[in-house]
């Protein structure tokens, strides 16, 4: 900030480009204007916070280190809540010739938790699983298959999308993809797993 002939002047920032150094800057009035509302909205976030007002940096840095434990924590608990689930899906899973079926629905369940989940299940040698989400218009799948299963999720999970005219793709061992469809025939989406 300096003072000058031309009154208060703020640079907003500065940027190199080519070899000359290009700054954007207010002047007069209307840095004034700019100044009086940032000195509005700190000391307001300074009372919300019940901190002085140059303490917000060291408290918001703070606040992130705590924030970003906590994620990590809840992350954690997350994986173990997946693994609990998949552990009790496969428990339950329908006893087929050389392999265990797991056919389960969710109503809007995140593609990223079905990814999860099918990443613990694919782990479990035979277990074939079909996981999906609708969430009103569209389906999401998950498809994995265990080493000693003996099929190829890429293949399954094609075969069952082409009944909604669905794509999707991913390797042996899980695939995912997804299609547009109608309540009615997602009721019997899962129920038409045709396993060759």
């Amino acid at each position: 900030m300096h003072t000058g002939s031309i009154g208060l002047v703020k640079v907003l920032k500065a940027e190199r480009q080519n070899d000359k150094l290009r700054i954007y800057f207010i002047a007069g009035l209307q840095a004034m204007q700019v100044f009086s509302h940032m000195y509005d909205a700190i000391s307001g976030l300074a009372n919300k916070m019940s901190i002085c007002w140059m303490d917000i940096p060291e408290v918001i840095s703070k606040q992130s280190e705590q924030l970003g434990a906590i994620q990590k924590e809840l992350q954690a608990h997350r994986q173990a809540g997946v693994r609990y689930e998949a552990r009790d899906l496969a428990a339950e899973a329908e006893e087929r010739p050389g392999f265990r079926l797991v056919r389960v629905s969710f109503e809007g369940r995140p593609v990223v938790e079905l990814r999860l989940l099918g990443e613990e299940l694919k782990q479990m040698a035979d277990v074939v699983a079909y996981l999906s989400s609708y969430d009103g218009q569209k389906v999401a799948m998950i498809v994995t298959c265990g080493e000693g299963s003996g099929k190829d999720a890429r293949q399954l999970l094609t075969t069952q999308l082409a009944q909604i005219g669905g794509r999707g793709g991913g390797d042996s061992k899980l695939a995912q993809g997804g299609g547009v469809t109608t309540e009615e025939q997602y009721r019997t989406f899962l129920r038409q797993v045709n396993i060759g």
